[in-house]
């Protein structure tokens, strides 16, 4: 502060002086209180104001921001951000279903009111891709705009606030990178290559049947998740491997571990230690296998023990009474499929997962995992 820059030290005036200083103040002349108001404003314009985010809707118009011009056949990569109510409209999902249960305990956890609303989205950027809508889109996310912020993770965290009815808190978006000058049909197919959406779904008559492919643009064409109004399926599978990952043990903090150091499998990090897109719908299509082989599980005990406890899941439950310590304790009995040495043997098919391979994040037996890694956001449209 001026104070502290100038060393303003009262006591070392002595009484006298302080005694003249106060009187002086009181009866300081209009003079000398219009200087000192002028210096107050000097000082003020002179500290720089917090710089302000980039409104997403800005972005997808088009149009100038303080230090920067960006048009539609400019690139533009960073964050905007704006309140929920505003940022929804503009946004486009990168998967057809998401799981309610695990919603529900995000929302249960972290959405009890707008503060704690506010405090998890600010640390939750959005990262999305920039991208074309296509020529015939009626009512789909980006509006009137030609675009849309395509959002490539944290689906469930956003359902979440939806569902919350927080309209005004404010969500930040990082655009990876933007891709608005390529047609849509290119644009589908830059996504699916890259990785950057997840296009299996389960069939509409069984969420216990296995994934199936779908189209780019068979994806939800805008966000939405109210108690009135969703714009995603229900997924039982992808909810229980989020709730996989959170089984507890007790004899993990005896052994100097984290709660959860038995977990069914650890969030791996790709080899040049950014995250691994969609890992947990990975290893819900495993479960999914299991369901209907039992030759996957350890025993027929572990095998016949999880069927009949996932058949006791009310799963027509509505939001708002989906009974999460009933989901946790049923994924707790996936653990010994997880651990098996089957699970670490299992390939993914290629025609499902790029590349296919195994299972990420797979822990043999009784090894005790750390807490997850801190895998880098994808910070390019090459992840």
């Amino acid at each position: 502060s001026a104070r502290s820059r100038l060393n303003i030290q009262p006591s070392r005036l002595g009484p006298s002086a302080g005694r003249a200083r106060a009187a002086g103040a009181r009866g300081a002349s209009p003079t000398a209180m219009a200087w000192s108001t002028a210096l107050l404003v000097l000082l003020a314009a002179l500290v720089p104001p917090a710089a302000a985010l980039t409104d997403c809707t800005d972005v997808l118009a088009g149009g100038v921001s303080p230090g920067r011009i960006w048009r539609h056949s400019s690139e533009y990569i960073g964050n905007c951000s704006n309140k929920w109510h505003n940022l929804k409209p503009l946004l486009r999902p990168c998967q057809a279903e998401v799981g309610y249960a695990w919603v529900q305990r995000k929302y249960d956890k972290d959405f009890d009111d707008d503060d704690e609303a506010q405090d998890e989205m600010d640390g939750s950027p959005i990262p999305a891709v920039l991208g074309p809508v296509p020529d015939d889109d009626d009512d789909g996310g980006g509006g009137s705009h030609g675009a849309a912020l395509y959002i490539v993770d944290h689906h469930h965290t956003l359902a979440a606030l939806d569902f919350s009815g927080f309209d005004d808190v404010s969500v930040t978006v990082s655009i990876i990178c933007d891709q608005r000058g390529l047609s849509y049909d290119a644009f589908a197919s830059f996504m699916e290559d890259g990785a950057l959406a997840f296009l299996l779904a389960h069939p509409s008559a069984s969420a216990d049947a296995q994934y199936e492919p779908i189209s780019f643009s068979a994806l939800p064409p805008r966000f939405s998740f109210t108690a009135s109004d969703s714009s995603f399926a229900d997924d039982p599978w992808r909810s229980l491997s989020s709730f996989s990952r959170k089984v507890e043990n007790d004899g993990c903090a005896a052994a100097g571990y984290g709660d959860a150091c038995l977990r069914c499998y650890d969030r791996a990090c790709d080899t040049q230690g950014g995250g691994i897109p969609f890992f947990e719908f990975r290893w819900a299509y495993f479960f999914v296998d299991a369901l209907g082989d039992a030759s996957l599980w350890p025993d027929k005990a572990s095998y016949e023990n999880f069927s009949e406890a996932y058949k006791g899941l009310d799963a027509a439950a509505a939001m708002g009474s989906i009974d999460v310590d009933g989901w946790q304790a049923v994924a707790g009995l996936l653990v010994p499929l997880c651990r098996d040495a089957a699970a670490g043997e299992y390939e993914l098919p290629e025609d499902a997962f790029a590349g296919g391979g195994g299972l990420p994040g797979y822990a043999e037996g009784f090894a005790m995992l750390d807490d997850d890694p801190d895998c880098a956001a994808p910070d390019g449209c090459g992840r």
